[in-house]
């Protein structure tokens, strides 16, 4: 379908497979979201406005490529102010359904400042003062917010933003979280809930360590599959093969040991069981001595210097093959 852009200088240009009826946004924005399965692509517009001879009008366009981790143009916008996609920062029916939001959240802010930090590529302000949020910033719920009174369908939206938090994607109502329509919503519940929600529960994260490429939303990860396999013990040793799958990007990998439970706060004190192995070691058989219960876990670095987090442990005798650790 053509579209004529008002932006068009920042907007991929059409045409874009914008079906009959399409449901446009409720609001100021009017944007419209089209993804295309078959290509997986997708298509997002704001200000959006359908002519009688059935082509399409429109503040900005961008165009992303769901297989690839680019990033729009570095200072173009979207149809979002960040450049940012929308469509991924929303709250949808299945995930609640589902019992769990893996993803960040998008949300807007009144104020915002004439910056943008990884991975947004755009701002749209004329405010320079620090302590205003540019866009791209990331906050997350504090650990100690209490969501046990909550319903579980608001709960499950608190719990996505104790752990992936919200990313400042536009101008707009404060602390204004975004989800897709749907027959799932409470809404006179979400919105009474959320209301109770403030700002000053929420902490900045600083990212930076995360992103692989300033020009690519990929992210560095965490190595999520440690685990035991066939241990031997011994008169007070433990021969434990350790297996995981090993990080894309990272030059070295360190392994630990402990007979308590493995943290990030306690990381230093455990027993390095080695130190600086390749980055694309898989395998290690650890040699330990054992009382009773070992526990094992990694960390990595990167060619930039910086450390994963903590893996999950690893630990023998296993009830369960993992114990996951919490990242917060």
């Amino acid at each position: 379908m053509l579209v004529t852009f008002d932006y068009d200088d920042e907007s991929d240009p059409g045409p874009y497979p914008i079906p009959p009826n399409v449901p446009i946004e409720y609001g100021s924005d009017h944007h419209v979201l089209v993804v295309d399965r078959d290509h997986c692509k997708l298509y997002e517009m704001w200000d959006s406005r359908l002519n009688p001879d059935g082509s399409w009008d429109a503040g900005s366009g961008a165009k992303f490529d769901l297989r690839s981790h680019a990033l729009r143009p570095d200072t173009w916008t979207s149809a979002d102010a960040a450049g940012l996609p929308i469509l991924p920062g929303l709250a949808r029916c299945d995930e609640v359904q589902a019992g769990a939001i893996n993803h960040a959240l998008r949300f807007t802010a009144d104020d915002t400042q004439r910056k943008y930090i990884w991975p947004a590529r755009h701002y749209a302000s004329s405010i320079t003062d620090p302590d205003v949020p540019p866009m791209g910033q990331r906050f997350r719920l504090k650990a100690s917010f209490d969501i046990s009174g909550y319903s579980t369908q608001t709960q499950i939206i608190l719990t996505a933003l104790k752990t992936y938090g919200l990313i400042l994607a536009d101008n707009g109502s404060n602390w204004y979280v975004s989800g897709s329509p749907g027959a799932c919503w409470n809404d006179d519940d979400l919105v009474n809930e959320l209301r109770t929600v403030h700002g000053s529960d929420f902490e900045a994260v600083d990212e930076s360590g995360l992103m692989v490429n300033p020009d690519s939303g990929e992210a560095f990860v965490v190595v999520k599959d440690l685990r035991v396999v066939n241990a031997v013990i011994e008169t007070g040793t433990l021969t434990a093969p350790l297996h995981w799958k090993a990080l894309p990007y990272v030059v070295t990998t360190t392994v630990c040991y402990s007979d308590a439970f493995i943290t990030e706060a306690n990381w230093a004190s455990a027993t390095v069981i080695a130190d600086s192995l390749p980055g694309s070691t898989t395998i290690l058989t650890a040699v330990v001595p054992y009382s009773g219960t070992a526990y094992f876990a990694v960390k990595s670095q990167y060619a930039n210097g910086v450390w994963s987090a903590l893996s999950n442990n690893a630990f023998w005798p296993h009830w369960d093959v993992y114990l996951p650790v919490v990242l917060r």
